[in-house]
């Protein structure tokens, strides 16, 4: 398993289909502007553990690749948790 697989798994333990961390905050989003810079951070620093760099080559890990390893969007995961209330 490699660096980044253990991120994603961490990230996907934190998440909302565990009720670990989520659940207390989603009802309280009025708008997604700050879940989408939360999305680009995390990607932004998966992609870095990659490269080793931060730099346009980070690119060539592709979001496929993210989702492929287990990483979800929070946008995703808030307007699946807003679709269950």
């Amino acid at each position: 398993m490699t660096e980044m697989d253990v991120t994603i798994s961490g990230v996907r333990r934190a998440g909302p289909s565990t009720g670990s961390g989520t659940g207390w905050f989603f009802p309280l989003i009025n708008s997604v502007e700050g879940l989408r810079e939360l999305d680009n951070y995390l990607q932004q620093n998966l992609r870095f553990l990659s490269t080793g760099k931060h730099s346009k080559a980070n690119y060539r890990v592709r979001y496929s690749t993210l989702k492929r390893l287990g990483y979800r969007s929070l946008v995703h995961e808030y307007y699946l948790f807003k679709g269950k209330a």
